[in-house]
């Protein structure tokens, strides 16, 4: 044989005992605990950004009101702020009472029953079942002056 069918030979055995050690090394554990901690990151990252988004009251009160109002530049802002959110994979939703006053997309969609329902419930966060797929719901009240009705 000649030197090169050694050397195929051998790389051949080496890829695979490669492989097989890698295989047997993995375990589908370790695969699933991968997996929970890029949920986890997507999760967190999600989260903040929700939480940012209900804590700029201003901005809220804007959309509430009616962007209409505001000279154009700070228009403008608004509803570039507004594209922006509106490309993210979330929806939010804000209710005064029984009513959807704001909205940012129909990526979850809450039933009139589930709405009222979680209206009388504490603020939470929690996971919640919609038919197409799983939500994580996050529960806060915002104070009374930022939700008034115009």
């Amino acid at each position: 044989m000649k030197k090169r069918t050694y050397y195929a030979i051998a790389a051949i055995l080496l890829f695979f005992g490669l492989g097989a050690a890698l295989d047997f090394g993995v375990t589908k554990e370790d695969h699933l605990e991968t997996y929970v901690h890029r949920i986890e990151r997507s999760l967190h990252k999600k989260e903040s950004e929700v939480y940012s988004f209900l804590s700029d009251t201003g901005f809220i009160f804007r959309q509430l009101r009616g962007v209409e109002y505001l000279p154009s530049p700070q228009q403008k802002a608004d509803l570039d702020h507004l594209l922006d959110l509106s490309q993210k994979q979330y929806n939010i939703r804000l209710y005064y009472k029984d009513s959807l006053v704001y909205w940012l997309n129909n990526r979850a969609y809450l039933s009139p029953e589930q709405a009222v329902a979680l209206s009388k419930e504490p603020e939470k966060v929690r996971l919640l079942r919609l038919p197409n797929g799983y939500f994580e719901l996050i529960k806060q009240k915002l104070s009374e002056d930022v939700m008034a009705p115009p």
